[in-house]
């Protein structure tokens, strides 16, 4: 028997997305080979709560984790650490214009298609682990783990097609850390790479269903 995985409202998934698009774009804002003083990418401090799993198709509702940690030591600007960025910034925001879309369109929170606003969050979560293992922030790369673990079981639940392929790749690749990413950097940081390269193809499956129109909401 598969264990059904409750599902958030799309309102409070926009709001999670949108925390997560916003810090995202405020990370790592500094010029070419300068320091800077970061800000984490998507922290997964604090935990989700969902209401207990009723019928499959039933949405429930969850609580945003909180998106806030403490900022990584200065860095140089890598290419590497812009790229990361970088990534977790269009998963962000491209989740984001998903879920409201699908809102405007009064779809159901277990729509098949919010598999890939899930799968997107996921990927913004693997960019955070292989981040803070750059900066040695080893505690926050953990939680993002945890996080992103929950985020594909989500979009697991409900993907179909080709973003169910790219879960399951993912989900594949991520089987194969035995340890906490704080114990074995190197293996973590490999796994996180191949997770990010099986959900690319989520970002045009997204771009596809989004019309050219939609805008993210802005934070202001």
């Amino acid at each position: 028997m598969i264990r059904q995985i409750p599902s958030p409202s799309l309102r409070q998934t926009a709001v999670v997305l949108l925390l997560m698009a916003a810090v995202a774009a405020s990370a790592w804002g500094c010029s070419d080979g300068g320091a800077s003083t970061t800000t984490a990418l998507s922290s997964p401090s604090g935990s989700e709560t969902t209401a207990p799993a009723g019928d499959a198709t039933t949405a429930t509702t969850a609580q945003a984790p909180d998106t806030t940690s403490p900022a990584p030591p200065s860095t140089l600007m890598t290419p590497e650490r812009k790229q990361l960025a970088q990534d977790l910034k269009e998963a962000g925001q491209l989740g984001l214009r998903l879920a409201e879309y699908l809102q405007q369109q009064g779809a159901p929170a277990n729509d098949p298609r919010m598999a890939l606003a899930w799968g997107l969050r996921a990927m913004g979560q693997a960019a955070t682990v292989k981040a803070a293992l750059l900066d040695s922030q080893r505690d926050l790369a953990d939680q993002a783990l945890v996080e992103m673990r929950k985020h594909l079981g989500r979009a697991q639940a409900f993907a179909q097609g080709d973003t169910a392929t790219a879960i399951a790749a993912a989900q594949k690749d991520l089987s194969a850390i035995t340890a906490k990413p704080s114990a074995d950097p190197k293996a973590a940081a490999t796994a996180m790479d191949a997770v990010m390269d099986d959900l690319k193809p989520l970002l045009d499956a997204a771009k596809a269903i989004i019309p050219e129109t939609t805008t993210p909401t802005s934070t202001s």
